[in-house]
């Protein structure tokens, strides 16, 4: 299933006039990998994640400007696993009953150096923690960092002893 190509089209424009360049729909609106819309499917349910309406979509731009001025403060690539999600896809697949996600304002986030191999998560995860000081919400994985916008500071580690 595929996002109507003007709303796809609008979303795009929308990010380039907000000065997102490293960012494409696909990735903020979790489609397919360079699918230009292909809406992504769980693959155990059949779940589709359907678009977020367009009154919210200002909601990413602050974790999408923090994540531009990263990636060229550290010289690295940031893959977005996860950011759009609906209520119903993000039960689905397992996320929590209030997540950032459905609010637009989350993303869950792999870095990697420019040739392709992995940014180590701990230097990163510490990395972002410094840069947002008190604010925002900040959690390590052992394979990706979770970042959100929400307003108070909130920071977890699942793997460090």
């Amino acid at each position: 299933m595929k996002i109507n190509t003007q709303y796809y089209n609008e979303f795009w424009a929308f990010l380039k006039s907000n000065g997102i360049k490293n960012f494409t729909p696909d990735e903020v609106l979790n489609c397919e990998e360079n699918s230009n819309g292909t809406i992504k499917q769980d693959a155990d349910s059949g779940v589709y994640n359907d678009p977020p309406h367009q009154k919210i979509w200002e909601a990413c731009i602050p974790v999408l400007k923090t994540l531009e001025e990263v990636r060229d403060e550290l010289g690295i690539y940031i893959v977005v696993n996860s950011f759009w999600r609906d209520h119903h896809y993000n039960r689905v697949v397992g996320g929590t009953a209030n997540s950032y996600h459905t609010k637009f304002i989350a993303a869950d986030i792999v870095p990697h150096y420019k040739n392709g191999r992995l940014y180590p998560i701990i230097a990163f995860y510490d990395y972002l923690d410094k840069k947002l000081g008190d604010a925002w919400g900040l959690q390590e994985y052992d394979n990706r960092v979770h970042i959100d916008s929400r307003e108070e500071k909130y920071r977890k580690t699942y793997y460090r002893r």
